[in-house]
């Protein structure tokens, strides 16, 4: 090695170890940034798995005790759990209840007008709560938001940076809505028909004898109800509370009915208890669907207080208009009301039926059949012969296979097609079809003259059946049954109808027995175990 190569190489001794020691302290430094942001994200994620726990323990108060006591319910569920799920929390439940106080919530959507009051002390937050801003409802309490209080949590080595600690917060939202499609139309069937398979309602006119069981102005043998809309988030009925016993802007009569039955009533109904009697309660029980909407009440309207009294409807003109736009003409829109297509427009198999109007809904019952279903006398596993899945199948033929069904005391699912195989859902393919429904059974007779009030004995499934147009004494110009085609009155096919002032003189629907629907379906439905369900939506 030459002289100069050694001089080189003394000159470069002691370089390695300084470096050595910088690039260890930067590795340092990456690992505990790497360690403090880890931290960071892993109590964001806690906070957000804590908010939405909170807001889904109150919803569940919300369902099972809608009342105003309900919601002080949720006021203490969401603070319980949200401390429970928080391992960087304050150390006591009243410096938690404090930071509720102080907590306030910038980034709130309009909708959410109502804040959570002062509670007293109550199972599981044993002490007086405090009132917040950070615990909110929309109008109806439909949905309810929670926003955590700033939680301050403690870095593990970026303090030395002089970042001692970060502030994080979280927040979940959750609605309360229908777990069954289809909605509850507005329609009363009285106790003198509770029992029938076909039931019509008449809007107007005289009607052929085929048809005497549709008589009676607005009645025939179920009739038609008039319906406060709560304000529905789920719906988009939310803005503006309209109630049946008021009338201003679009808030009509013709509306509120085309708007049911269009979209289904906003809010759940209740059915009434009955006493030692078999008989209706007495009127303390009674939960009035026009007095609950206007009740300068915390909670009134809300969507969860199940009224089990409703009005009826017996304006003939009223009616008629509110059927044929809720069926198929559509609705416009009103102030705190969307614009509504008719429900049997809402489907992807249709046939024209009038040249103005959008295409129905042509799917029969019939399509939604059990596959495998076997003739015979066993009452829960086999059906009768007049349900014979083989046979050339029609409208008149689907009314004698029910009624057999019914006489026969069966129980065997009749309406269990389900497309998606997923039977937790408790959703078949009938539960999908805008002609499927539920309608109120009421434990008195329809009221005969000027709109009383009836109570709901319990619900029953529907589907609607067949439309009737240009009827007089003798004849219908024009008759729809789903599958069929378009007749005249001697049952010959014609073409589509037209004309400007045609409207539905009659409407039928089949009533569906409990058994024919798969147990989930009869779960989900109007008084069913799980007819309301909570879902995250934020």
């Amino acid at each position: 090695m030459t002289r100069e190569r050694r001089r080189r190489v003394r000159g470069e001794h002691g370089v390695v170890l300084p470096m050595t020691a910088a690039m260890l302290v930067v590795l340092f430094a990456f690992t505990a940034l790497a360690i403090d942001v880890g931290h960071v994200y892993g109590v964001r994620r806690q906070a957000q798995t804590a908010a939405d726990t909170g807001a889904l323990g109150g919803g569940v108060s919300l369902v099972f005790a809608p009342s105003n006591l309900s919601l002080v319910d949720a006021v203490r569920n969401v603070k319980w759990f949200t401390y429970q799920d928080l391992n960087e929390r304050p150390p006591t439940l009243a410096a938690w209840d404090a930071a509720w106080a102080s907590c306030t919530d910038p980034l709130k959507p309009a909708m959410y007008t109502s804040t959570a009051a002062a509670t007293a002390a109550g199972d599981p937050w044993n002490l007086a709560g405090a009132a917040t801003s950070c615990i909110s409802f929309t109008s109806n309490y439909q949905r309810m938001r929670v926003k955590l209080p700033d939680l301050q949590v403690n870095n593990f080595f970026a303090g030395a940076a002089g970042y001692k600690s970060f502030k994080t917060t979280a927040a979940g939202e959750v609605e309360v809505g229908f777990n069954y499609p289809g909605g509850v139309l507005p329609f009363g069937i009285p106790a003198n028909s509770a029992l029938n398979t076909e039931l019509c309602l008449g809007t107007g006119n005289a009607l052929p004898n085929y048809l005497n069981f549709c008589e009676g102005g607005a009645q025939g043998n179920y009739g038609a109800l008039d319906p406060s809309f709560y304000g529905s988030t789920e719906l988009g009925t939310l803005n503006t509370p309209y109630c049946s016993n008021t009338s201003a802007g679009g808030n009509t009569t013709e509306n509120r009915i085309a708007m049911a039955t269009a979209i289904g009533i906003d809010h759940p109904l209740g059915a009434l208890p009955n006493d030692t009697t078999g008989v209706p309660a007495d009127g303390s029980f009674y939960i009035n669907d026009r007095d609950r909407c206007t009740a300068a009440s915390p909670s009134s309207p809300s969507f969860l207080t199940r009224p089990n009294e409703i009005a009826t409807e017996t304006g003939v003109s009223k009616v008629a208009q509110g059927v044929r736009q809720g069926l198929y003409e559509g609705v416009a829109a009103a102030v705190g009301l969307p614009a509504q297509r008719g429900r049997l427009t809402r489907s992807t198999n249709t046939v024209s039926v009038h040249s103005d109007w959008s295409p129905l809904d042509n799917t029969p019952l019939w399509t939604f059949l059990t596959p495998g279903l076997n003739v015979g006398s066993s009452l829960t596993t086999q059906v009768p012969s007049a349900c014979d899945p083989n046979q050339a199948w029609t409208g008149d033929r689907m009314l004698d296979c029910i009624n057999a069904y019914k006489a026969g005391g069966y129980a065997t699912v009749l309406f269990g097609r389900d497309s998606d195989s997923d039977p937790v859902n408790g959703i078949y393919d009938i539960m999908r079809n805008p002609r499927f429904g539920y309608v109120p059974i009421l434990w008195t007779n329809f009221p005969s003259g000027q709109s009383q009030s009836v109570q709901i004995r319990r619900f029953t499934a529907i589907y609607i059946q067949t439309l009737s147009w240009g009827c007089n004494g003798t004849k219908c110009a024009a008759t729809f049954d789903p599958g069929q085609p378009l007749v005249n009155d001697a049952g010959t096919a014609i073409g589509a109808i037209s004309g400007n002032g045609t409207s539905v003189d009659a409407v039928t629907v089949l009533g569906i027995p409990p058994g024919a629907l798969p147990l989930e379906a009869r779960d989900v439905a109007p008084g069913g175990r799980n007819e309301i369900g909570i879902t995250l939506v934020r």
